[in-house]
């Protein structure tokens, strides 16, 4: 898993697995795992990234893009 660090997101169960999260910044993650908390709420994808260092605080909503795989 620490291979992932800063690549790895937890995603709904409706983005297939690879699917590609392009944040604004340019940081690339890909859906790789999921999780009973990482669900869409309110027409909106909560998404829960892999990394060390967040590069944006928790709970921050967020215009990306979605790539599917």
């Amino acid at each position: 898993w620490q291979d992932w660090v800063g690549k790895a997101a937890a995603c709904p169960r409706e983005m297939p697995f690879w699917t590609e999260i392009v944040l604004p910044g340019g940081e690339r993650f890909y859906c790789l795992d999921r999780g009973g908390k990482i669900v869409y709420q309110a027409g909106e994808a909560w998404i829960d990234l892999l990394v060390k260092h967040p590069p944006v605080p928790f709970g921050t909503v967020l215009d990306v893009q979605v790539r599917d795989p």
